[in-house]
């Protein structure tokens, strides 16, 4: 028995070994296809939000602090602790290298994510079993397969998202957890690394902590068990000290912003009803639950019928549902990828994958071949059918999701590098990338980097999604942004009759480079001997 145990060990751990080289071959591909190349040199982006806090930490480098344009105090990113490492790594690697760095460093978190996750699904189980059809082999090969072609987790992983810092915290507390119930970790200790994960989590991102609270209460079911009177210290000692943290932080952007909250809460909550956020909510989620609907079922079917450690069982779920409902709260999200939603799939699909094994372990040991294979086989068809909209980008038949939009927003930047002055302003509808290229002033038309369109009214003809006034993306004067402000350069990435009356009259086509740049007629600041004028600025394109 013991020989069988240390060879499907030995067995798991190559399978293991072999599962994430071809994962790392494939993430080094996805991020090659992410590299654009100019004048025969590369340039590295990541998702354009990310972009946004990339130039965020660009300013904080150069010494101007956490701001979008340089002394305009703006809180437009929603990823303090992230945005701070961005900016350790454009100190130490230079501001072309860093979207690389941040992208590789995802793609580390996205593998540790995988491995604890797996591992927890592993030791959840004590003992190997006396043959290969073992319910820790299922456990170990289920959760290796749901995660490592878990698309939302790679994507935002490798597209630079502290989506990736999230996932791994969630995946560490569950094999923190299944220590403890294991007996291989004790209450007091787990209590304190949970205790430790939230401030991280806050960090990374305000709402981040919410998925571990869940298992945090069970950490502390346990500890108080084992030795109460410890527990109750780490317990009190703990929540003061995140407790200490935070309003550390909201003393903070208090002095530097004057505000107590981001701008970026200002912009997707401020005049969205209860009745909005839920209709959006429940639209954004109408697709999630077309393509996870049957992997929730089943995890939850699992668990009512074969789970034996039922604290740890529950955690797991209501991690997962209180992620969706935090997602109904907040209205939905711009991008169908769910990326608020993926920490708590990774601790759903650990459930699953240690349920999936009790079921088999009521089997005796002569009985198990056919349903270990059924349940592998079951498995398989969850994550073709969880991936089933991703597969084109996954085998690369399709531009990876705004890779397209990336090239043309660090191509324009260039451009404008070229054509306009140092002291010109842009506005950009993509306020990431090339804002981040062009490093000179610039205006955000959707108000993440602005206060004042932040507290506009809401534009309910911006839909898409299941959602109307798509949070994050619904609010603008047009009128201001480009009549008032008076940019050198205005993007036109928009709904052309909200477009038309601002441009029309102030503004030309101009061609440079195979690139056609709406520009400021007339305006000093342009270097007219470079282009030549086609027109009219025609609203709805890119660059």
């Amino acid at each position: 028995m013991a020989a069988q145990a240390t060879a499907n060990i030995l067995a798991a751990d190559r399978f293991f070994v072999v599962a994430l080289v071809i994962l790392v071959t494939w993430a080094v591909i996805f991020i090659y296809r992410t590299v654009f190349w100019f004048d025969g040199v590369p340039y590295f982006s990541l998702f354009d939000d990310e972009m946004l806090s990339m130039r965020y930490a660009l300013h904080l480098v150069e010494g101007q602090g956490l701001v979008w344009n340089a002394g305009e105090p703006v809180e437009g990113y929603t990823n303090p602790l992230w945005t701070v490492y961005m900016a350790g790594t454009i100190a130490l690697f230079g501001k072309h290298i860093a979207p690389l760095a941040i992208q590789i460093t995802g793609m580390g978190l996205m593998m540790a994510t995988i491995a604890m996750a797996a591992s927890a699904a592993r030791e959840a189980w004590l003992v190997d079993g006396r043959s290969k059809i073992s319910p820790r082999t299922l456990s170990f090969g289920a959760a290796l397969m749901l995660m490592a072609t878990f698309y939302p987790l790679q994507y935002w992983s490798l597209t630079g998202m502290e989506v990736s810092l999230l996932s791994a915290l969630a995946a560490g507390a569950a094999l923190v957890l299944v220590r403890i119930e294991t007996g291989r970790l004790a209450g007091v200790r787990g209590l304190v690394l949970m205790l430790a994960a939230v401030p991280v989590a806050y960090f990374a991102r305000p709402d981040g902590f919410i998925v571990l609270m869940p298992l945090l209460a069970v950490c502390a079911v346990h500890a108080l068990r084992q030795a109460p009177q410890r527990a109750i210290v780490v317990g009190i000692a703990g929540s003061v000290a995140i407790v200490a943290m935070v309003w550390a932080h909201f003393a903070w952007r208090l002095h530097f912003y004057g505000v107590l909250l981001p701008n970026t809460y200002t912009l997707k909550m401020d005049g969205y009803s209860w009745s909005l956020r839920l209709s959006n909510g429940l639209g954004f989620l109408a697709r999630f639950f077309a393509y996870y609907g049957v992997a929730i079922f089943v995890a939850a079917l699992l668990f009512s019928l074969f789970a034996q450690r039922r604290l740890m069982g529950a955690a797991f779920l209501a991690s997962f549902a209180l992620s969706v409902v935090y997602q109904i709260y907040v209205g939905g999200d711009p991008w169908v990828y769910w990326r608020q939603l993926v920490p708590g799939l990774v601790l759903l699909y650990t459930g699953l994958a240690i349920n999936l094994a009790e079921a088999l372990a009521r089997l005796p040991d002569g009985r198990r071949s056919v349903p270990f294979i059924q349940s592998l086989c079951g498995v398989f068809v969850l994550c073709a059918v969880t991936n089933a909209t991703f597969v084109k980008q996954i085998v690369g038949y399709t531009w990876v999701y705004q890779a397209d939009a990336a090239k043309t927003n660090i191509a324009t930047a260039l451009a404008l590098r070229e054509v306009l002055q140092p002291t010109a302003t842009i506005m950009s509808f993509w306020a990431g990338t090339l804002p981040y290229y062009w490093e000179g002033k610039a205006i955000d038309p959707l108000g993440k980097a602005d206060s004042r369109i932040s507290r506009l009214p809401i534009d309910l003809s911006v839909a898409w999604g299941g959602m109307k006034g798509v949070p994050g993306h619904a609010k603008h004067d047009f009128n201001f942004s480009i009549v008032e402000a008076k940019p050198e350069y205005v993007q036109t990435a928009w709904n052309p009759d909200q477009l038309v009356g601002p441009l029309t009259g102030r503004y030309v086509a101009a061609r440079y480079k195979g690139l056609s740049l709406c520009l400021r007629k007339e305006s000093p600041l342009v270097r007219w001997q470079l282009v030549e004028i086609t027109g009219a600025c025609i609203a709805g394109r890119t660059s």
